[in-house]
């Protein structure tokens, strides 16, 4: 029974790093956000122990707490728009520097496709065919849509 629960709690145990190192980069990424996020948690918790000498019903919330509570979820939209706005307009930089890149390559493909071509190559054992296939893959290369 032990033996077969070895390989179980060692893959919780990894799986708890992962979701740790997880949580670094999110925090890392997002920090604003998180730390909105534990203040809410500790804004939460203030009202829930208040609230117990409170004479109202607990499914009616103190309207002073519900207008904080929505100045925060309006805070954290403008900050998730914000960091959404960031991601994207990276995303597309990364996009253009990609197919830069790849237009690049496709260009030195090309050339070498040209330089290959000129170039006089005497097959034997070891260069046999090797020709033939870089052309060819060089232009399924430069011929594949997107690229």
């Amino acid at each position: 029974m032990e033996q077969s629960l070895t390989p179980l709690i060692a893959t919780i145990h990894k799986c708890n790093q992962d979701l740790d190192f997880l949580a670094a980069q999110l925090a890392e990424a997002f920090p604003t956000t998180l730390e909105n996020a534990s203040q809410q948690q500790q804004q939460q918790q203030r009202r829930s122990s208040g609230r117990t000498s409170s004479k109202r019903p607990k499914q009616i919330m103190d309207p002073t707490d519900l207008l904080r509570r929505l100045n925060t979820l309006e805070t954290d939209v403008r900050d998730l728009k914000s960091e959404a706005a960031t991601v994207v307009e990276a995303k597309e930089m990364f996009a253009r520097e990609a197919s830069a890149a790849v237009a690049t390559n496709a260009a030195l493909l090309a050339q070498l496709r040209q330089e290959a071509s000129l170039a006089e190559v005497e097959d034997d054992e070891e260069t046999a065919g090797s020709v033939q296939l870089f052309s060819k893959l060089a232009a399924t290369f430069t011929s594949t849509p997107g690229r």
